[in-house]
């Protein structure tokens, strides 16, 4: 991709609990099931129309630390994000991508 811009995606927030990650707290919250002051559960990706990889070959710099204190990065990892903050083009894209999986 000569001449393109390389904008690397990065995980804002994550689950403790199923340990995928998003691009910030709404996509977070979309992935979630249950009333919130109750037990919740975590929802996949797949499942939950309203979300979408924002990229397969983002990393996550909040995953803690190693033990001498260096930040740990995850790299790569599936960032999502909610599919009210991507464009109609990878919207469709990723639509065509779930049709044909075999999950």
């Amino acid at each position: 991709m000569v001449g393109e811009s390389m904008r690397r995606v990065t995980c804002r927030c994550h689950c403790a609990v199923c340990g995928r990650h998003f691009t910030g707290l709404e996509a977070f919250d979309l992935h979630r099931a249950g009333e919130y002051r109750e037990r919740r559960s975590c929802v996949s990706p797949f499942d939950e129309l309203r979300l979408a990889s924002a990229t397969e070959a983002g990393y996550c710099a909040i995953s803690g630390e190693h033990a001498d204190g260096k930040p740990l990065t995850l790299d790569p990892v599936t960032v999502w994000v909610s599919s009210r903050q991507i464009g109609l083009e990878q919207r469709a894209r990723f639509a065509a991508l779930t049709l044909g999986s075999t999950l």
